[in-house]
């Protein structure tokens, strides 16, 4: 049974997503709900949550990314998985756009540069 002690976001969150009050009230009621779980029920929840993430599976680059019409670059994240090619904000993770593979027409790359 998962009776282990509750540890601190801090403990174990990626920095961006520790110092939020809101993740850390979400992190506790699901301590809570999962509370007397079995460890082999608990970990098969959390592998069937992961695989149904929109970026599981997805292989991350960091890149910079031109912005149209400026010459600032921003650090941008380009997933690829076998159905699409992604762009996510690389502090949020919030994903920007996606083009499917099968829509994928044209692309090029240099020894700086990728374009899709």
């Amino acid at each position: 049974m998962h009776v282990g002690a509750y540890k601190q976001g801090r403990d174990f969150l990626p920095k961006e997503y520790a110092k939020s009050k809101e993740n850390e009230k979400k992190i506790v009621q699901r301590y809570k709900e999962l509370s007397g779980t079995s460890d082999l029920d608990a970990k098969s929840k959390y592998v069937h949550m992961c695989r149904g993430l929109k970026t599981y599976g997805v292989t991350f680059f960091l890149v910079k990314e031109k912005l149209c019409g400026k010459n600032k670059l921003v650090p941008r994240l380009l997933g690829v998985n076998k159905e699409c090619v992604m762009r996510v904000d690389e502090k949020t993770k919030d994903v920007l756009k996606e083009w499917p593979l099968e829509q994928v027409r044209r692309w090029n790359t240099s020894p700086r540069t990728f374009t899709l």
